[in-house]
């Protein structure tokens, strides 16, 4: 399986914090009626980024490391696969028996879309929005944005001190939007009067854009931003820390980039969705139908506050709990459309 070497700033905190390394083993097993058994299954991971990424790919691969621990599966990777290798990722893990291959991200949706129907026996499960009538051996499993746009609004309605606050993205796909838009709801409920601008990094791995993208946002006026994009997301918490203003971490628990600037991450469980997805499959339960995860069912959360627990007041924290546990009730549901 094709890699590439990634090269960054900060990178050796990151590679201290998330650097492991996976590898594959044969065993196949037909995922359509997939049962219970003592015969170790096969698990794939494919990831858009390195595993050294500490808002996806990262957690991602900490996930598979559970799979191989809970299961005792074989387990195989591979990382920073682009756009013209998507489809032959696929293709391999499959033809070499995997029983389960996950695609990490919605960029990953439409190969799967092509290559799932002629490998039958072989289980696709894509991080990633669901789109009706898909092929029958293929499920979407995406978190719910809109929780997470709301909670993190909450979080920088709670900041701001300039009322400005700067929601920054990889991609404009259609599950980022739909999250980001809703972070002013988040800072309404609140109470804050913060106008919050919406923009684009245009790549999810290039850290010198995602901080001239948060820069630009900051000379505005923006004392806090959301980081939202992937690798990309170390540049952009990279510049709040240069211009001394909030970051509040998206998709993943982003603190240990810059723990005196990251106040909170609002992140995405990988490392418990990957095993629980592998649990279904094992199970017998995947259908060929989209997954939603939510901060019910424990998968979305608020990261801990670490250098800044001493710093917010009770006031702050107890109202963001407020917020997440009004979500877990019912009592507050962000539409989530997309």
């Amino acid at each position: 399986m094709k890699t590439k070497s990634w090269a960054s700033i900060l990178a050796t905190t990151i590679v201290l914090s998330l650097l492991i390394a996976c590898a594959g083993a044969p065993s196949a097993q037909a995922p359509a009626a997939a049962t219970p058994t003592a015969k170790k299954i096969k698990v794939g991971l494919i990831l858009p980024s390195p595993i050294s990424d500490p808002a996806w790919s990262g957690p991602a691969n900490e996930g598979l490391k559970a799979v191989q621990q809970q299961f005792g599966a074989e387990i195989g990777y591979a990382e920073n696969v682009q756009p013209p290798e998507f489809e032959d990722s696929f293709r391999d893990f499959a033809s070499r028996g995997f029983d389960l291959v996950i695609g990490h991200g919605d960029q990953f949706l439409e190969p799967a879309l092509k290559v799932a129907p002629n490998f039958p026996k072989t289980w696709f499960a894509l991080v990633s929005y669901p789109i009706p009538n898909p092929p029958k051996n293929l499920s979407m499993h995406t978190y719910n944005g809109a929780e997470t746009g709301f909670l993190s609004g909450v979080i920088s309605g709670s900041l701001t001190k300039k009322n400005k606050v700067a929601a920054i993205g990889g991609v404009d796909t259609p599950l980022t939007r739909a999250g980001l838009e809703k972070v002013p709801t988040g800072v309404q409920w609140v109470g804050s009067q913060a106008q919050v601008s919406l923009s684009w990094v245009g790549d999810w791995n290039d850290m010198a854009k995602g901080k001239e993208t948060a820069l630009a946002a900051i000379a505005q006026g923006a004392d806090v931003v959301h980081a939202g994009a992937n690798v990309a997301s170390v540049g952009i918490i990279d510049a709040a820390k240069d211009k001394g203003v909030f970051a509040v971490g998206w998709a993943s628990d982003t603190g240990m980039v810059a723990p005196d600037t990251v106040v909170t991450s609002v992140y995405w469980l990988h490392t418990k969705l990957i095993p629980h997805i592998a649990k279904l499959y094992i199970d017998g339960k995947l259908e060929a139908k989209g997954y939603y995860n939510t901060v019910k069912d424990g998968l979305i959360d608020i990261a801990p506050y670490r250098n800044f627990d001493s710093k917010l007041s009770k006031e702050t924290k107890d109202k963001i709990a407020e917020a997440k546990k009004a979500i877990i009730d019912g009592k507050v549901v962000p539409e989530f459309k997309f």
